[in-house]
Parts: structure tokens; sequence; C-alpha cells
């Protein structure tokens, strides 16, 4: 056997074991390794074409440290350009090759040459095996030959289960493992170990066993961390049983939290009841970055007063800085400012509280900023982060501030600056000239991929730049798949899909992701004249069984042309009713066209931003999107397996299945069917909005043109129906035609008349607009306040059998002449319904009953 050991340093006490650097190298030709096809080429071994899905190598059957190793193949390829086969696998096995802990396989085309050694990692947790397999799978499309396979232990404090660091309210040992059998319910498996971590970023990572992956997606285990005696849950997942992978098998589940300095943190695994579980250990690694104090010499204040290592600042004084400083330089190039923040209230109305921003030149140049609402902070008295992404280009007086608006409590405990790393898919073979989109569509997909392998084991996401080719201009025939951790940046290059297939850019969930001056546009499919593709989506459907929830998903300052839908957010509600959520979402300063026609717009472009599902705290701003066949803006609901139909829902209406939380502001939406379509969503605020619906819908020969309403409240039965929506200030217009449809403002909650239930209450609000086209009323509680009405206004208050429309208010609103008010007498009735202190052709009126 040929052992290279470099050096090996382990730490153990009674309550943790500390593994510092340790590698091993092991040669593939050496008693080390067994081998089933192949022969040997020195202390290599290789294997031509001529048997396929063999064992080039496996072995070689031994221990290594408890928590993270990074393992890595050595091999070599004599054909990387003739097509993009699978050519080998490799993986790290234990429990005799029952037990595949990180796999990978590896196509011909990522081999950057023809008969080089290359590196290939993977990155494992080990549960304790001593039989451990380091293999190389031979797929037998290319000639193979793997060199060695190098072993190196990542730095991390590793607890175990079954050790004086953890307590257990239930189970028992099993080897270093902690286990419990269904039966029991909502209790603590493992708690502790009341220990101190780094200030700044740490991962947690819980290595847990689950006996039955696929009898139903029942949430089995809580993993958390913990702190304050269990007061201040700092990070927390759900994890349901399809979330493994493998039944029997042990599998790592992370939790990024970033510590304020607590002495007591406790890494917890909180057991549901739903299948037997085994808890091996909890690694704990801290992630690299710089700690700024808030009270420190690093910071100054002018409100408030210190708390520890915190500063803090009671209701009492607006618009001051609570921390400003500390004046200092960063890493040139991509950073993210995390500023870890505490409020006392988070539940009594959803007011701006603070604003941080990263700013120089004495606050003259502003990088990044962002105003936080009372809201978004998730639970009250507990720490969290709020995370901005700035350029540095050679500052040397960076600061990191917290202006105090006033409205609550504030507490800022630390800002951490962490450099984010990048790579140029250039560095993957891009070409970039409008020319080879293969090479383009393989180094994205190959540069994103490696963002996302960067991002699991360190929560440092990593920027992926697009930049300028010969002509410009990157070339994408298949979707590309979008990991956590990936922050895709154009640097003057655009993307063309080339093609038709589904989304170019795709995330199948996953957290901090975002697009920053991203160049895209979408064509129309070259043999049927139809655009098929979208440009940037997002989604949680369970059936691709991602982990959750998620947060920080942001796409600014791009500019996307075609596209079937331009952005799409889709977050759906797993089965048996688990929910995965995406939250803190940032879309702005985006330019979308569709400009298929010139002057007009095509039903093959539908919506510019969509947000559908459990999408939470999103901010749509100051975009620009035009020529859409269908919304503009659309939020819209989704409904949960067991919902059949309405008569389900009614009675306990889910507004978590539906955007909550939305703020829509400062965004033009000219010329399109519809602007804003709340077909969906649950205290959202659209404010200063520009929508002009005049231009018609391409329609069929002889048809008359069409356009859908430019602001319109509707319900379809199924899903949560959108309530407390308030749009206020901003233009809205629309002067084709006077029916329902093709009205101005539109709420019609209209399902199957046949259902024969209560009419659902919007309590919408419209208030300062200007509105120009008609108005169509079907519901329960809708108010336009201290708005303009432009003259030949149509208002309709219309009926249906089995509704009721009512608590339709106009106030304190102008109307120019002529005016028309139409009330639709019939089944279903109107009641509460009418116009007050408002003012026709000049003239103030009294209130005026509708019905």
């Amino acid at each position: 056997m040929t052992l290279i050991k470099v050096f090996l340093i382990a730490v153990v006490t009674q309550f943790f074991i500390s593994a510092a650097f340790a590698s091993t190298t092991y040669l593939a030709n050496s008693s080390s390794y067994f081998h089933s096809y192949g022969n040997a080429a020195g202390t290599a071994w290789e294997a031509p074409v001529g048997a396929s899905d063999v064992m080039l190598s496996y072995g070689p059957y031994v221990t290594a440290d408890l928590g993270y190793s990074k393992v890595t193949f050595s091999l070599a390829e004599d054909d990387n350009t003739s097509d993009d086969n699978k050519v080998v696998t490799i993986d790290i096995a234990g429990n005799r090759g029952q037990a595949v802990l990180a796999s990978k396989t590896i196509t011909r085309k990522q081999f950057s040459g023809r008969y080089q050694a290359q590196d290939f990692s993977l990155i494992f947790n080990n549960p304790g095996y001593s039989d451990l397999e380091y293999r190389v799978h031979f797929l037998g499309s290319s000639y193979i030959k793997h060199f060695s396979t190098t072993v190196t232990a990542i730095p991390g404090t590793v607890y175990v289960a079954n050790s004086p660091s953890y307590f257990h309210s239930y189970g028992s040992g099993s080897g270093i493992a902690w286990g419990g059998a269904a039966g029991t319910w909502n209790t603590m498996l493992s708690y502790g170990p009341y220990a101190t971590a780094a200030l700044g970023y740490n991962q947690a990572s819980f290595l847990l066993l689950e006996d039955n992956n696929t009898s139903d997606d029942n949430p089995v285990f809580q993993i958390d961390i913990a702190a304050n005696a269990g007061q201040a849950i700092l990070a927390s997942q759900t994890i349901t049983r399809k979330q493994f992978k493998a039944a029997n098998t042990p599998q790592t589940f992370s939790l990024i939290f970033n510590n304020p300095g607590y002495s007591d943190l406790e890494y917890r695994v909180h057991f549901v009841g739903y299948s037997y579980i085994e808890h091996f250990t909890t690694t704990i690694t801290a992630i690299p970055g710089t700690v700024y104090l808030a009270n420190s010499a690093n910071y100054f204040h002018s409100y408030g007063n210190a708390s520890g290592t915190a500063w803090e600042a009671p209701v009492g004084a607006w618009n001051t800085m609570l921390s400003y400083g500390p004046y200092t330089t960063a890493d040139p190039g991509y950073n993210q400012a995390s500023f870890l923040l505490l409020e006392d209230n988070n539940t009594s109305d959803d007011s701006p509280v603070v604003q941080i921003d990263v700013v120089a030149n004495g606050g003259q140049t502003i990088l990044a900023s962002q105003t936080l609402t009372r809201k978004q902070f998730k639970a009250a008295n507990t720490p969290q982060s709020f995370l901005l992404d700035f350029y540095d280009s050679g500052y040397t007086n960076l600061e990191y501030r917290v202006h105090f608006v006033g409205y609550s409590y504030i507490k800022h405990l630390s800002t951490v600056v962490r450099a984010l790393p990048t790579i140029d898919i250039a560095q993957y073979g891009a070409q970039c000239d409008g020319a080879h989109p293969d090479q383009d569509t393989n180094a994205l997909a190959a540069a994103t991929q490696a963002a996302g392998d960067g991002y699991s084991p360190t929560g440092i996401p990593t920027v992926v730049k697009v930049s300028k080719g010969q002509s410009g201009q990157c070339s994408v025939n298949s979707t590309i798949n979008v990991p956590a951790g990936t922050h895709l940046v154009g640097t003057g290059g655009a993307i063309q899909a080339v093609g038709a297939f589904g989304a170019v850019f795709q995330s199948n969930g996953g957290s901090d992701i975002s697009y920053d001056n991203a160049q895209i546009a979408v064509t129309p499919d070259t043999n049927d004249k139809k655009i098929t593709s979208m440009a940037i989506a997002y989604s949680t459907d369970p059936a691709l069984n991602q982990d959750g929830p998620y947060e920080k998903f942001s796409i600014t300052n791009s500019t996307i042309h075609g596209a079937q839908y331009a952005i799409k957010v889709d977050v759906y509600d797993a089965p048996d009713g688990f929910s995965r959520k995406l939250s803190n979402v940032n879309i702005s300063s985006n330019n979308i066209d569709c400009d298929l026609i010139s002057g007009g717009f095509d039903s093959q472009c539908r919506d510019g931003i969509h947000l559908n599902g459990e999408v939470f705290y999103a901010l749509i701003d100051h975009n620009t999107v035009q020529h859409r066949g269908d919304a503009a803006y659309a939020l819209s609901s989704a409904g949960k397996d067991n919902i059949v139909d309405s008569r389900n829902l009614f009675g306990s209406l889910l507004p978590s299945l539906t955007p909550t939380n939305i703020q829509i502001s400062n965004n033009n939406g000219d010329d399109n069917q519809t602007c804003l379509d709340f077909s969906g969503g649950n205290n959202v605020i659209a404010s200063n909005n520009s929508c002009k619906d005049i231009i018609p819908i391409t329609a069929p020969s002889g048809a008359p043109p069409a356009s859908g309403p430019s602001m319109r409240f509707v319900w379809g039965g199924y899903y949560p129906l959108p309530t407390n929506i308030s749009v206020n200030g901003g233009r809205f217009s629309n002067v084709l035609g006077s029916n329902a449809e093709q009205s101005n403002v539109k709420m019609d909650f209209s399902i199957p008349p046949n259902d024969n239930i209560p009419t659902p209450v919007c309590n919408c609000t419209v208030a300062n607009a200007q509105l120009s086209g008609n108005i169509y009323m079907l519901g329960d509680t809708f108010t336009i306040d201290q708005s303009a009405f432009a003259s030949g206004t149509v208002l309709t208050l219309a009926v249906r059998a089995g509704y009721m429309t009512n608590a339709i208010v106009v106030s304190n609103s102008t109307w120019d002449y002529p005016r028309t008010i139409n009330v639709n007498n019939g089944a279903g009735g109107i009641s509460n319904s009418y116009l007050i202190n408002d003012t026709y052709n000049g003239v103030a009126s009294a209130q005026v009953w509708l019905h």
C-alpha cells in the first residue's frame, strides 16, 4: 500500500473533536485500490473504450476524520471536443458501498485538454465509517486514466451526537449517533452544546439519517440554532421525508448563522415523530469575513446607547444615524455587507424602521442601499441579517451605515463584510461571439454549477461574470440551472436564446441568487414564429424536491427582450401541507420589452414580472415593462394539492399561499394588455406607478382590437383571493372600450355561479390616482379616494346570481363631465355603495347612494 501522509493534527477533548488540515494521497495503481477493468500505467490506472458501467477504481476501505473532508480525484481523458457524453462518475461511499455520501458525473467537455491530468473534487461529511471508498466508475464512452485520490480534512469543530456535548429528551445511542423511532412527537432528539463560536458567519452542518424517504413527504424533524436560553432562534429549517435522497444513508443539512457573540449556542435537532431518524454529528465551520462590532472603535453614533458589543436606539428620534463608519477599505471587486439587526415589534404595522447602506466619499457615493420595514423582521427581539452586495473600485473610506428611521426600537449588533469569489464564464470556454452556442451554454452551466458547489460548504455566494466577446453576444440553446449562491453579473456581454426551450435561467429553489446587469434576449422560434422561452424563472415545484425555506432572490439593472414570461417566480405549496417559501425578493431598475411587433404587442409575450404563490417581502421598484400581451406586473395565488374547488377553501382562506407583504412602486407599465394584475396577493402596496394600456393586442382577422384593464382585481374561486391591496398615487388609463374586460379598473370576484357562496371581501383601496377610462366592480369592499376621473368615465356596479356587490365607495374625488353611472339590478344585489364628498364638473356634491 502506497500512502503519502502530509500532516495530521487532531485534538480530542471530552466535549468535541476539532479537526485541522490533514491530507492523505492514494495512488490509483497501489495496494490501496482495486479495479474491475483496465490496466496499470505506472502509478496510475487507465481504461480504454470497450466496457461500460464498471468500476475503474474502488477502495481503499479506510477511516477519515469526522466532519468535512475534500476528496480530489486526478483524472485524464483522451478527447474533450467530439461530444459532451458522460465519461466517468466519481463518488464517496461507506457501509460496503451501500451509502453514497457524495457523487458527481463528469462529461467529456469538462476536461480542459487531452491526456492532461485534471482535478475533480467532492466534499463529504463523514459519519464515522471505517470502510470509506473513493471510487471511479467508468462509463465507457471515452478513454480515462486515474492518477490518484487525495483526501484533505476541512477545519471545523465537530460535536458528536452521542457524547457529553449533547443532551437528549428522547431516543438512544447507536455508536457515535443518537436515534429515535417513530412514536413520540415534538420532542428534542438532541440539544446543546451551549458553546461559543466565531463572531460573524458560521455554518452548522447536521449529519442525519432517515429510514424511509418515499412513503409520504411529512415533516420528520426540525434543525435550528438557538441562543439566549433558546429564546433567540438564529436559523431554522424543517426537513421533510423526501428531502432525503436515499433511505438509511447519512445526509448533511446545513444552516448558516451570523453570530453576534452568544456564549450559549445550541445546535438542536427537534424530533417531529413521523419517521425513525439518527443524528450523527454537528460540524461548525467559520466562514471568512471581517466583523465590525457596532459598539467598537470602528463605529460612530448620532443617537442611542451601548448594549454590550451592540448599539441600540429606542423610539424617540427620527431620521438620524444609528451607526456610521468604519471608513475603511474592502477587497477590490465584489463584496457583500451583512448587517445584523434586531427589532422589538414586527407585527403592529409595516412602517419603515431602518435604512442600511454602503457609501464612500463621505456619503456622496452610494454603492448599495435598502430600506427595511417592520415586518421584514421574522421575529421580535431576534437578531437577523440583511445583505447588501456592492462593487468596490478601490475606495479608501467605505462606510456601512445604519440609518435610524424612528418608528421602532432597533439594535445594531455587527456588520460583516465578505469578499465574493468571482469567476468569468470565459474560464470555462465561453466564446460569446454569437457563433458557438454549445460552448457558451456549457460554459454558463459549468460556471453556475461551480458557484453552487462553492456555496454549499461555505455559505459565500460566487459572482459569475458574463463578459463581452467579439460580438458581445453569448448564445444559449438550453436551460441554465442556477443553484443557490449564484450571483450572475453582466459586464457588457449579452445573452441570446437560440431555439425553443423552457427558461434561459432556471432556479429550482435555493437562496442568495441574484442577477445584475444581465442582458437577455429571447426571439421567436424559427419554425413556428412563437416565443417559447422564459428569461428568468424561479420555481419550487415540490416534484423537484428542493430544500427550503429560501431567502434573497434579486434581479436588478437588467434588460430583457422578448420571452414568453420575462421574470416568473413560482413558489408552490408542497404535498401534505409542508410549505416552501421565498422571502426578500428584489426586482428593481429593469427594462423588459416585447418588441416583436413595431408599435404594438403580441400575445406570445406574456407577463413581464409575475410572482405566484408563497413569496414574502418582495420589492418591485423602478422597472419599465412594455408591449406585453398579458400583464406587466402580476401577483397570483398557488393552491394546495387537497383543494379541488373554492368550497374547500372558504372559511379558511390561506394568505400564506399568496404573495404577501409586496411593494410595487415607481414602475412604468405603458402599452401592455394589462398593467397591474392582482389575481392574488395580500398586504400589497402599489405606489406611484404609471400605466397606460391603449395599444390593442393583435387580434384574429376581423375581430375588434382588445385591451385588458390597466388595473385588475380578479378571483377565479380556486385559490386565495387578493386582499388588503392599497394602490396609492400614479396614473392609470385605458380608453379602448366600455365593457368589463376593457375597463381601466376592474374588480371581478367571479366564480362558477352554481357554487352559490358568499362573495369574498377584497378590502382594497385606490387613492390619489389619476384615472382615465371605465371602472367595473363586482365584489365586496373597494374604496376609491381622493382620485381624479377623466371625462367620459363610466362607473359600473355589476351583479351576478349568488353574489352581493357591497361597500363600493368613491370619496373625495373629482369627476370631469360627462360621467355615467350604471347600477345593474338583478339577482345578487348591490348594497352599502355610494359616492361621498365628490366634485363633479367643478361642483361639490352631497352623498349619492348607488344602491
